[in-house]
Parts: structure tokens; C-alpha cells; sequence
């Protein structure tokens, strides 16, 4: 279990201290038959905050449940930064969405980088790999469509040394395109595509090193310098995902039939004779 897992646990039992408190403050009244579709509604000095990673010391960021549905264990939390912190790659079972309310929260997936303000937005899907960068004072609020849990997709967070940066260097210097520094590729799901808008059919897992090696080499042979706009309305032929992380991916890559290829909404190559290589695989 990991250490935000062993935070959470202990938090949830504050919340459900928290939501007795709520009752008499303001909150759900006694003897709500049905607990799932009560109000509740905390004030901040009653909010209860725990460690979030408790490896990290005092700086380390703060974390508070202050909601969990008890039918679909769907979770609302806070987390408050007093120090800059640094999340590393990591993925989530449940959808994640996070909005910011003070400071700086930078989130960075899919070979992007993004700093994110006061009132500002994100949502990262399950399973996709991302990291997360919290300035000092930034706080953010967040809702999960299940039970909240992290899983590490490489090293997790571990204290610094005296002088030691917490910074991590810019996505473009430490990562390629296509695989993060220390987060190796594990499979790749070759799916043929569906009609725009629809989700891809299930597709083949390929699990061969050998097959990940040569997928990932037929793409970046023909990866372009920068990327364009993705194109629209187009039929995609093939979808790719990159599975990395024990569980999550960092990449939903689509290809079409001329061997143009992008993922994050832009076009990023060319590679002639991927469609063909993909085709083969599949058995088509």
C-alpha cells in the first residue's frame, strides 16, 4: 500500500469525525435514511488535515478527505502545499479532476507542461500517467469518480537532501516524446479505430520486447521537430496505447492510414510504413 493510501485511510477517519461535527454545524440532519444523498457542508477551521506523504517531513504537502460518498466511494479532497513539492509520475484508478485555488499547479502528461493559476482547471483521466508540481501556499481541490488511491509509475517521492532541488527539470530535457526517464514502456494496445467521437474497440496487446521496440522505433523514425494541430473529422485508422507503470499508460497515440500519427490533439510524425507493420499485427 503506498503512503498517500495510508494517509487517505487515517484521513477518512477525520472526515467521518468532521462530517458528526457538520450535523450540528449547518450539515445533515440526524437520522438521514439515506447517507449517499445527504448535504454536507464543513467550515475551514473543522477541515482535518493529515500528511500527504508523511516520508517528506513537515514541508511535505497536506491532504484532507472532505468527502466520501458512501454508495459509490466517489472522493473530495483538499491538498495544500506550504513548501514547493513535486509529485512524481504517477496514475490514478478513478478519474481525477482538480481545480486550483491558490498558487501554482503545474501538471505535466502526454510530452506537455502546463502551470495553472487561481481558478484554473484540469482533468486527467484513469490511468493516465502524469506528474504534478505545487508551488509554495497553492492549494487545489479534488474529485475523484471512485475510490481515491495513486499508484507510482516510477520512483515515489522521497525527502531531499540539504540543498537539494525539488524542482524537476523541463518535461523537453528530461523525456522524449514518447517515453518518461525511468517509466519504461511495457506493452503497446493496437486497437483499430473508431468512427470520430467513438471509442476504440478492444485491440491486441503487444507485450514482446521486441514488438514494443520496434512499435516505438516506427514512430520515431518519422517524428516530427515540433507539432501541428491535429486534424478534424478525420478517421482514424489505428489507436495506440502505450502501457507503462504497472497498470497505468503515458500515451493514447492515433494513426491514420497514411502513417500520420499524433496524440495530446496534435500531429507529431509520419511513418510510411507503420500502418502497414500495425496491420499485420492485428491480422488485418
Amino acid at each position: 500500500m503506498s503512503t498517500l493510501k495510508l494517509s487517505i485511510v487515517a484521513a477518512a477517519i477525520l472526515a467521518a469525525a468532521a462530517f458528526a461535527l457538520a450535523q450540528t454545524a449547518g450539515g445533515p440532519p440526524q437520522g438521514c435514511p439515506d447517507p449517499s444523498k445527504c448535504p454536507v457542508s464543513l467550515r475551514a477551521e473543522d477541515i482535518k488535515w493529515e500528511k500527504a506523504f508523511p516520508d517528506l517531513g513537515a514541508d511535505g504537502p497536506d491532504l484532507a478527505v472532505v468527502h466520501v460518498n458512501p454508495k459509490t466511494q466517489a472522493t473530495q479532497l483538499l491538498v495544500r502545499a506550504t513548501k514547493q513539492a513535486v509529485v512524481p509520475w504517477h496514475w490514478h484508478t478513478p478519474n481525477e479532476a482538480v481545480t486550483v485555488m491558490k498558487g501554482t499547479f503545474t501538471v505535466e502528461c502526454e510530452g506537455k507542461k502546463i502551470d495553472l493559476g487561481p481558478g484554473s482547471f484540469t482533468y486527467t483521466p484513469s490511468r493516465l500517467i502524469h506528474r504534478a508540481t505545487f508551488t509554495e501556499g497553492s492549494m487545489i481541490a479534488i474529485s475523484a469518480d471512485g475510490p481515491f488511491d495513486i499508484h507510482w509509475a516510477g520512483a515515489p517521492p522521497a525527502a531531499k537532501e540539504p540543498g537539494e532541488t525539488t524542482i524537476p527539470k523541463p518535461a523537453g530535457s528530461e523525456q522524449d516524446l514518447l517515453e518518461i526517464q525511468g517509466v519504461p514502456i511495457e506493452a503497446v494496445e493496437v486497437a483499430p479505430a473508431g468512427r470520430p467521437g467513438e471509442a476504440a474497440a478492444p485491440g491486441q496487446k503487444v507485450t514482446d520486447p521486441a514488438g514494443v521496440k520496434r512499435i516505438l522505433g516506427a514512430l520515431k523514425s518519422g517524428q516530427a521537430a515540433q507539432g501541428a494541430a491535429a486534424p478534424s473529422g478525420t478517421q482514424f485508422r489505428w489507436v495506440l496505447t502505450l502501457h507503462a507503470g504497472k497498470g497505468g499508460y503515458t500515451h493514447q497515440v492515433w494513426v491514420l492510414e497514411s502513417g500520420e500519427w499524433g496524440f495530446g490533439g496534435e500531429t507529431r510524425g509520419r511513418s510510411a510504413d507503420l500502418p502497414g507493420f500495425l496491420g499485420d499485427l492485428a491480422g488485418k
